[in-house]
């Protein structure tokens, strides 16, 4: 995953239909689940680690609302390899002070002093395994601000409901209209849920030659 909002919409099409994003950028949590009874931080990694690390302030904070509210505390990460859920209250995590940068944005090259710990996936639940490190490109790209809902009672001739969330799609579809177009599928979980993915495929110059249109 390149993103927090692509790990967000893997996470919500295919492990919690009812999850949603924090309200506040600034929040404790990225986003919860009431039906799983979770707050939940996300981070995306472009480097995978046996061990990763969190910051012991985000924990902390995280840790305190959950308990005040009676939510289980979860971290997911997203790396190169796989996908990892951690239920923070099951970690033991030696804290230490270590020379980090100040924000992960690209290009920072502040440092300051943070409490870190570690965290060892092994002692994680694994919500998926990318199959290289070179998969992302290859793994599924979520059609971001595009929702395909059926209605089971809804007459034989309505096949289903498009929602569009404007500002995501239209971010979506600049990134990654190519000649002009974007394809999209629309396709089933293995929840049984629906979603819609970018379709990547490009027929090989043989079948192009070949294409009735």
């Amino acid at each position: 995953m390149n993103t927090e909002l692509e790990l967000f919409t893997y996470l919500k099409t295919n492990y919690y239909p009812d999850l949603t994003k924090s309200d506040n950028q600034y929040s404790t949590f990225d986003c919860k689940s009431l039906l799983s009874n979770e707050y939940i931080e996300l981070k995306c990694r472009k480097i995978h680690y046996n061990e990763l690390m969190i910051e012991k302030s985000k924990y902390e904070r995280i840790c305190n609302l959950s308990n005040r509210y009676g939510f289980q505390p979860v971290y997911v990460n997203s790396t190169p390899l796989g996908i990892y859920k951690f239920y923070l209250t099951k970690q033991k995590i030696d804290w230490e002070n270590k020379l980090c940068p100040t924000t992960t944005e690209f290009g920072n090259i502040d440092k300051i002093i943070k409490e870190i710990g570690l965290i060892s996936i092994q002692n994680s639940l694994i919500l998926h395994t990318f199959k290289n490190q070179n998969t992302m490109d290859n793994e599924k790209k979520f059609a971001d601000g595009f929702i395909f809902k059926r209605n089971e009672k809804a007459p034989d001739f309505v096949i289903g409901n498009l929602s569009i969330k404007t500002a995501e799609a239209i971010t979506f579809l600049n990134q990654t209209t190519k000649n002009g177009w974007v394809n999209l599928s629309i396709k089933t979980s293995k929840a049984g849920k629906h979603y819609i993915e970018l379709d990547t495929y490009e027929p090989k110059k043989e079948e192009a030659e070949n294409l009735p249109f």
